[in-house]
């Protein structure tokens, strides 16, 4: 199969930096990364870790942009991302990541809820709803 990291499994793309040394180079951090950076002491903070970016948020404008192109199409394509990228100043890598890690919330949810109704069986929602029934007509 591939070994590139992009051969089909959605959010295996997640080689570490400077894993490959033939790849292209790394696009330049996004200005709220660097700023993040700056603000941490130039990534040799109180914990030690030298290279590490200190995370940062989402904003709620960020945020409802990308939920709205979810809702859209959870799978988009360079041409969207592109977009988003330069409307929101986030890389093309933050943006594949937040869908990948968006359509995962999506399949756990749907998981935790087909697992939860599997635990309590039909005959009991109905023996419930019979009695609530009851006991608010009376």
């Amino acid at each position: 199969m591939d070994s590139s990291g992009d051969g089909g499994n959605e959010c295996a793309g997640a080689a570490p930096a400077g894993s490959d040394e033939s790849s292209a180079p790394a696009p330049a951090p996004s200005p709220s990364l660097v700023l993040a950076s700056a603000a941490v002491g130039g990534g040799a903070g109180a914990s030690g870790s030298s290279g590490k970016v200190k995370r940062v948020m989402k904003t709620p404008y960020q945020l409802e942009v990308l939920e709205r192109t979810y809702t859209e199409d959870p799978y988009p394509n360079e041409t969207v991302r592109a977009e988003l990228s330069v409307k929101l100043g986030l890389t093309d890598r933050q943006l594949q990541m937040w869908f990948c890690h968006r359509r995962l919330k999506d399949r756990s949810h749907r998981q935790s809820d087909s697992s939860w109704r599997r635990r309590f069986p039909c005959q009991l929602w109905c023996r419930l709803l019979c009695c609530h029934q009851f006991h608010t007509a009376n």
